[in-house]
């Protein structure tokens, strides 16, 4: 009796070792969960300029939609040039508006190869125009159409070079991508924009 009694503690012991550590393993894992749930909230907080949107294939293309904070368009532009410098894509800003059918044609469609070929390369810094509506003179821009694709130097102002979505026919990729991609390749500006 006293020899099963000692086994059944020993079974024990292994039993309560074995939760013990299967316990101390899910608090492991609860903890580096809610910490990359903790730096990632901080790291999104509204005092970030600007939100990262994925694009289909983000090996090809980056875009970021810059949110209205205390810093001003022309310093969060800038700043977005510079992280496009570090990556060696084309920085470019893209005025658009949540009511323009053209944006809303852009967006629907930037998982299409066409699309994806033309947008290759670039840094899209996406303004939407009515949320900086007070801004954009300060900025120096002068948004005439929506939507508008600008050039900008390196530190992230206006060369006054732009195209706008009356520069194609309807709003569908096949007419939409290759003036992009003329736009966003023209080597000259390109490599202006990457000195």
């Amino acid at each position: 009796m006293v020899g099963m009694l000692n086994n059944y503690i020993l079974t024990m012991n292994k039993t309560i070792k074995l939760f013990a550590i299967l316990g101390a393993t899910i608090i492991f894992l609860i903890a580096v969960l809610m910490g990359t749930i903790f730096v990632a909230y901080t790291y999104l907080d509204n005092n970030v300029p600007a939100a990262v949107l994925e694009s289909p294939d983000p090996d090809s293309f980056t875009v970021v939609t810059l949110n209205k904070t205390d810093t001003s368009l022309q310093d969060q532009i800038g700043a977005e040039v510079e992280l496009a410098r570090a990556e060696n894509l084309i920085p470019i800003v893209y005025f658009s508006a949540t009511w323009c059918p053209p944006c809303q044609a852009i967006k629907k469609t930037l998982d299409d190869p066409l699309m994806i070929d033309a947008f290759s390369g670039t840094y899209i810094i996406e303004v939407d125009v009515d949320e900086w509506e007070d801004d954009l003179l300060d900025a120096g821009y002068i948004i005439e159409f929506i939507p508008t694709f600008a050039h900008v130097d390196q530190l992230g102002y206006p060369t006054g070079v732009m195209v706008d979505g009356g520069a194609w026919d309807a709003d569908i990729p096949v007419n939409m991508a290759p003036v992009l991609k003329s736009f966003f390749q023209n080597n000259e500006l390109s490599q202006e924009a990457s000195r």
